[in-house]
């Protein structure tokens, strides 16, 4: 069996200028900070729950369990209230059917593992109709880093799979699966990689 893990922002969806931008509002709400940087490579860990600790490191904040719930609660609304306005998030071209048609070949093991809070990477995936059930969905509510995230999803697997498989659109996509010794299938213009999962060979 062959496993196919996949991010979630800017692979899947075309949401990831929308998502930077609601998380940094949600921050600056909640955290009552102005100034946030947003060149996500700065960032030790490029997570939801790594930048938002660094930024609290950096406001001289002490990071609680009411700080972080808060924050997410905030997006999580944000999220919501963008779906409801302007509809739901679009699609990388061909995304949701490979998903969908990888999740149906019993030669393959089907995972999401994203930066993203559990809570608001299922606004989004919900919204764009992307598959749900029997999907294991790893993300930064479990782990800090994007590592550790990776590699649990595909903790679930019955067997040693024969490959694994990265799809994302990031460097620090690229340097996870590099760590752990993956393959990695780059999406979009940032990495050079491919715009329509058509191109994508079974």
């Amino acid at each position: 069996m062959h496993a196919r893990v996949f991010d979630i922002d800017g692979t899947l969806l075309e949401s990831f200028e929308t998502d930077c931008d609601l998380f940094v509002l949600a921050v600056k709400r909640v955290l009552g900070v102005t100034d946030v940087n947003t060149d996500w490579s700065c960032y030790r860990h490029v997570t939801d729950q790594g930048i938002l600790l660094e930024i609290m490191n950096q406001h001289g904040i002490a990071p609680s369990h009411e700080l972080m719930e808060a924050t997410k609660q905030e997006f999580v609304s944000l999220l919501e209230a963008h779906v409801n306005s302007a509809g739901p998030f679009r699609e990388v071209p061909g995304a949701r059917d490979f998903v969908s048609s990888s999740l149906e070949n019993d030669r393959y093991f089907v995972a999401y593992a994203t930066g993203a809070r559990k809570e608001s990477a299922l606004v989004k995936l919900k919204s764009a109709g992307f598959p749900i059930e029997g999907i294991r969905l790893s993300t930064s509510s479990e782990f800090e880093d994007r590592v550790s995230i990776m590699r649990a999803a595909i903790a679930g697997m019955s067997t040693e799979p024969a490959t694994i498989t990265y799809y994302g659109d990031g460097i620090w996509d690229r340097a996870a699966s590099s760590e752990l010794g993956w393959q990695f299938v780059p999406v979009g213009t940032s990495l050079g990689g491919v715009q329509h999962f058509n191109e994508i060979a079974e």
